[in-house]
Formats: C-alpha cells, sequence, structure tokens
C-alpha cells in the first residue's frame, strides 16, 4: 500500500517538473534579474537561441550581452524602471556567443516594494529573422519604387548624353556594392564608346574605342563579374595605357558587366565597379544593375525606333518630290523651285533661265530593247544632265522622256542657249549605247524670265513651244523662245 505521505510529495513535484520541461522548450528566454539587473535566472532555453551555457550567464548583468549601440536606450529605461514599458515590448540587439548580433523583441515585467525596483523579469524572442525580411521588404519596396521613378524618368528624357549619365548614376546610387561605373554603347562602325561615367574622366574614356575582342565578354553575352587584369592581354600596349590612366584599372578590385540587348544584339554594356571588395556584387547587386539595363535597352529600342522612323519618313519625302526612276526632283519639286525663282525675280528684279528638254526617238529604245534598256537610258540621260549644270542650277525629270532645268542667276538667252547645247552633247553619250534605225538625241526649248513669261506657266509653255520647232526641223537642237511664246528661229543656237 502506497504511503500518503510518498504520494503527496509526487504531487508537490509533478508542477515543478513540468515547470522545468516547459521553460527548457521555450522558444523564448525567460530572464529574472535582481534590483542591480544582475540575473539571477536565466531560463534553459538560452543555450539553444543565444549559445550561452546557463551557468555563465548568472550574475552577469543585460550590459553584456546588449550591444553596447542600444546601452544608451536601456539605460534610459532603467531610470524610468521600466515604468513605460512595463507589459510592453521593447526591440533592442543582442550579441551572440558566437560573435554575430541578433534582434530581439523583449517583454519587461518589474516587481517593486516600497517604490523601489527589486526584481524584472525579461520574456525575450529573436525576431532576426523577421527583422531581416522587413527589411529586405523595406528595401525592395524601396528598389521597385526607385525603379518606376526612373522608368518614367528614362521613358520622359531626350535620348542623348544627359540621359545615360542619368541612368547611370541612378543605377550607382541603387547597387549598395557599386563605387563607381561606365555605360558603353556600339557605334555604327562595331566599336564600343563610352558615354557615361561616374567616378572616372569621361573625356578621356571618350577617346577610346573598344572592339569586342578587346573587351573579351561571354558569348552568347551574360551579366558576369569581371576581373579587369584580364584585358591586358587583348588590348594594344599604348591603348591599354590610356585604358588604364582613365579607367584606373589597377583600383578596380571587381567589376559587374551587365549587357544592354536590344533583341539578341548587343548595344552596350552597363559596368559597375567595386575598389575594396573582390567578392563585391551579389544576387541583389545583380537584379538591380539587370532591371536598370533593361530600362536602358527599352530606350535603346525606342531611340532604333525613331531613328527607323525618321529614316522612312525622309523616305517617303524624298519619294514625294523625287523620281522613282532617275532619282532627280519631280516636276511637283520642279515647280516648288521655279516658283522660289519667281519669288526672287519679284524681289530683286533677278532673271533666270528656264530649259525644257525631250529625247528624240526614245520610243525606238521601248520597242527594240525592251522597257528596262528604255529605263537604263533615262537613268543615264538624267546622270549626264546633272553632271553638266552647276549646284546651284535644277535638272528635273518632269515625265516619260521629257525634262526641265533651271538655269539660276543666267539672264542672257545666248548664255542659256551655250548651256543648252551643252546638255544636248552630254546626252549623246549614254545614248550612243543603243542602236536605232534613226538617230537618237535631245531636242531643247529656252525661255528666258522674265523676258518671255513672268509666271510658271507661262515659262513652261514659252520653253515647250521652242523645244516643238526643233522637233519640228528634225530635233537634236536648241531654239530659244520669242516674245510671243513661240520661238525664234533666228535665234542662236536654233535648230541642229
Amino acid at each position: 500500500m502506497n504511503d500518503p505521505d510518498d504520494a503527496g510529495a509526487a504531487r508537490e513535484a509533478l508542477p515543478a517538473m513540468a515547470l522545468r520541461h516547459a521553460l527548457a522548450s521555450l522558444r523564448d528566454i525567460l530572464a529574472i534579474t535582481d534590483e542591480r539587473l544582475r540575473l539571477v535566472y536565466v531560463s534553459p532555453s538560452v543555450e539553444g537561441v543565444l549559445g550561452y551555457a546557463h551557468d555563465e550567464m548568472l550574475g552577469r548583468t543585460l550590459f553584456d550581452v546588449v550591444h553596447h549601440e542600444d546601452h544608451a536606450m536601456l539605460r534610459s529605461l532603467i531610470g524610468e524602471r521600466f515604468a513605460s514599458r512595463a507589459g510592453n515590448t521593447i526591440r533592442h540587439r543582442t550579441i551572440h556567443a558566437d560573435g554575430s548580433l541578433r534582434t530581439f523583441e523583449t517583454m519587461v515585467h518589474v516587481v517593486e516594494r516600497d517604490g523601489r525596483l527589486e526584481n524584472a523579469a525579461f520574456i525575450a524572442r529573436d525576431v532576426t529573422s523577421r527583422v531581416l525580411e522587413e527589411e529586405r521588404l523595406a528595401h525592395e519596396l524601396a528598389f521597385r519604387q526607385a525603379l518606376v521613378e526612373l522608368t518614367n524618368e528614362l521613358l520622359a528624357a531626350s535620348l542623348d548624353a544627359g540621359f545615360y549619365r542619368h541612368a547611370l548614376e541612378r543605377t550607382v546610387a541603387l547597387v549598395p556594392d557599386a563605387q563607381a561605373g561606365s555605360l558603353m554603347l556600339r557605334r555604327e562602325d562595331g566599336l564600343f564608346a563610352f558615354e557615361a561615367a561616374v567616378g572616372f574622366d569621361l573625356a578621356a574614356l571618350a577617346e577610346l574605342r573598344l572592339s569586342d575582342y578587346e573587351l573579351f565578354r561571354s558569348q552568347p553575352s551574360q551579366v558576369e563579374r569581371l576581373d579587369v587584369a584580364s584585358f591586358n592581354d587583348r588590348i594594344a600596349a599604348d591603348k591599354l595605357a590610356h585604358f588604364e590612366a582613365a579607367g584606373r584599372l589597377d583600383e578596380i578590385r571587381v567589376a559587374l558587366s551587365v549587357p544592354i540587348l536590344v533583341g539578341d544584339v548587343v548595344h552596350g554594356y552597363l559596368n559597375l565597379d567595386n575598389f575594396e571588395r573582390a567578392d563585391a556584387f551579389d544576387d541583389h547587386d545583380r537584379a538591380i544593375a539587370e532591371a536598370i539595363a533593361a530600362q536602358v535597352s527599352v530606350a535603346l529600342r525606342r531611340r532604333l525606333l525613331e531613328r527607323a522612323l525618321e529614316a522612312e519618313r525622309a523616305r517617303f519625302e524624298y519619294l514625294a518630290v523625287r523620281d522613282p526612276l532617275t532619282g532627280l526632283p519631280n516636276r511637283r519639286l520642279f515647280h516648288d523651285r521655279l516658283e522660289q525663282e519667281l519669288a526672287r525675280v519679284r524681289r530683286r528684279g533677278h532673271r533666270f533661265a528656264l530649259l525644257f528638254l525631250d529625247l528624240d526617238g526614245f520610243k525606238q529604245v521601248n520597242d527594240l530593247h525592251g522597257h528596262d534598256a528604255g529605263d537604263a537610258l533615262l537613268r543615264g540621260v538624267a546622270t549626264a544632265l546633272g553632271a553638266a549644270v552647276r549646284v546651284e542650277d535644277t535638272v528635273a525629270r518632269l515625265g516619260g522622256d521629257e525634262f526641265g532645268v533651271l538655269l539660276a542667276d543666267v539672264s542672257l538667252a545666248a548664255d542659256a542657249a551655250a548651256v543648252a547645247r551643252k546638255l544636248v552633247a552630254a546626252a549623246a553619250g549614254p545614248m550612243s549605247a543603243f542602236a536605232t534605225p534613226e538617230p537618237l538625241g535631245v531636242s531643247a526649248g529656252v525661255a528666258i524670265c522674265p523676258d518671255h513669261g513672268v509666271d510658271a506657266d507661262g515659262l513652261l509653255r514659252a520653253a515647250d513651244r521652242a523645244m516643238y520647232v526643233v522637233k519640228a526641223a528634225g530635233g537634236r537642237g536648241v531654239a530659244i523662245a520669242d516674245e510671243t511664246g513661240g520661238a525664234d528661229p533666228a535665234a542662236p543656237g536654233a535648230g541642229h
């Protein structure tokens, strides 16, 4: 039969045993201090949480384990006897047995007797992981916000040197390990040139032109950490000396290089440099640099698209005023320039000549040799006529085998007729390549403003009629319009 006294003792021991097991399994640390804040009790969980043996903690003060930068806060709370924090939590950093720092949130309870602190109980929880995650999320949010701002800024910015410098400056500011940087773009000749730099002499760097071989980047292109000493074997000595001085190559411990891609083509590199640590630039740094390089890539695509659109617009504008076969001004542009010359006549009493030219026997070339041969002849004649006049003069194809010529600052009919005969002779060269039953040639009519007309229609009619006088006489010659708009058969150069 069991002894009643033994049973009672067992019942009394059970709560104490349960309490010891509970305290040993705590994830938190329970600590109790005396009035001098010396530890008189620490739960066994201290060893698993902070790495200290239970016994070595007893007798120590809170200042022995709390980080020195948080001592001032602790002293302030002690002075207040934790009155403002009783039942609440304080956040502080604590030194782990391995020397690392952990962040704790600690709940404080105090026991006072006769207005004096007698004991304080602390329940401390390690929240290091949570704090680090909060910091990571805060940093991520700040980065995302900065990236959105940068994206908006880049989209609104003009694509000039200031754009690239701004993008680089923001990158260096956002990437923790970046202490300097540069941005280089591929030129039309295929070489790379520096467009922006932070921490370097851009004017000196801008003088350099570097090839794919000299840059020694991975293929296919990827983000990579570079030992800049590897450039030594690939760059000529004189260029390397310049690069070392302008780019501080001997000071850089490691560089992070991010390709700027448009499609699969590398159009540039965003480079970030660290002068202190060879292990700089972790995955987080790389992610930021890649995100900003992607924004620069978008801007580059925009610039390339704008250039393509500008080129296409220029092409359409060119085609709108140019003959597609010969490249000469067409009838529309010829009329515009004719009106400009007439405006000069009205302002300053200016004089000029208008020539109307038509090929003789052109139909024979098409019939005997085909339309491709006819087109080739028209192109040859256009080239010959253009080469035979001055830069300030205009040769245009008006349609079919008809050409118009404006001779600026030619005031005498005889001078204009002399130029017309020169043009007739010049056209004979490309015509000689085609055998035809009837000889090929050019008939030309000459009109002088204001002698033979004071408006576009009048001058064109006068020159056209003079040209037909030559045609009627057998072609291959020059005639000058008369005052009635016809042609003067006695004019110099009329007929053959």
